[in-house]
């Protein structure tokens, strides 16, 4: 795949590497396998407290994000299958890192948009490149 723009920066890649290089080439391979691995559309929702007009808060669930995810099931440690005998299903899910997907905590719970599993945010790791977040979500526990 060969392209380029008026202004000679290429299909979006940042930096200088030069059209038909090998560096090129392998930048754009990798773009292409990070996008295939992500298969599943999620969405991320936000708790929040509305007054129920008595003086209480009625807790619901607010939608701040979706994103193309990649889902890698966890099996094979001790731990990970006495979760699974328990009924819970730990998983580590890849999604491209933005500014709002920076603002993702614990609190916040993860949709299968598809299935429409609802899945615990356990925690949230930026990879090293910080191109990607990777969170530890875990399916089958109250959210």
């Amino acid at each position: 795949m060969v392209c380029a723009s008026r202004d000679g920066r290429g299909c979006g890649f940042v930096g200088t590497v030069r059209r038909g290089s090998a560096d090129r080439q392998q930048a754009q391979e990798a773009a292409v396998n990070a996008a295939g691995d992500r298969n599943f559309r999620v969405a991320f929702d936000e708790p929040v407290a509305t007054p129920n007009g008595q003086g209480g808060q009625l807790m619901g669930w607010t939608e701040r994000l979706q994103a193309y995810a990649a889902i890698r099931w966890l099996r094979g440690s001790e731990t990970v299958i006495a979760a699974r005998l328990a009924g819970r299903q730990p998983a580590v899910v890849t999604i491209p890192a933005s500014a709002i997907a920076r603002l993702i905590t614990t609190e916040w719970r993860m949709r299968d948009i598809r299935s429409g599993d609802e899945f615990n945010i356990r925690s949230m790791v930026e990879s090293d490149d910080r191109a990607d977040i990777e969170l530890t979500v875990e399916k089958g526990v109250a959210v």
